[in-house]
């Protein structure tokens, strides 16, 4: 955790697993991420840029952010939140600014992998608003506002 309040509050009265590789780096990275919910293990220069995975699996869940994903302005800002669902998100996916803002809040969203929802807001509210989306896999949206709801 490197910058201005980056891992503050993370996991309070929730989890976030482990944070670990150099993760969580800009100010407010990891903010409130797991907050009352549950984000897993962030790893692998992953949530890296200002408010990167701020409030990402508040009141709700996110899986696994490894292998350089969530990497921008607030690119994983809010997932999973407030009783939504974002499972892994791995390999490099959510670049790009708000790439994967509001992705799973109040909704679904399966797995985001293998570079996918590269662009800004490439993926942004997929899946929110009680709206589910499988799994977003194999380079997929790529992309300004490819996948956009």
């Amino acid at each position: 955790c490197d910058g201005s309040y980056a891992c503050s509050y993370a996991g309070s009265s929730g989890s976030v697993r482990s944070i670990t590789g150099r993760s969580c780096d800009g100010s407010y990275a990891c903010f409130y991420a797991g907050r009352s919910g549950s984000v897993g293990s962030i790893t692998d220069g992953s949530c890296i840029g200002d408010e990167a995975c701020y409030y990402a699996g508040s009141s709700g869940r996110v899986g696994d952010i490894s292998s350089g994903s969530c990497y921008g302005f607030q690119t994983c800002y809010c997932a999973g939140y407030s009783s939504g669902s974002v499972g892994d998100i791995t390999e490099g996916s959510c670049h790009g600014v708000v790439a994967c803002y509001f992705a799973g809040s109040r909704g679904s969203v399966g797995s985001i992998s293998s570079g996918s929802c590269d662009g800004n807001y490439a993926c942004y509210s997929a899946g929110s608003g009680s709206g589910i989306v499988g799994d977003i896999t194999d380079g997929s949206c790529i992309g300004v506002e490819a996948c956009s709801a």
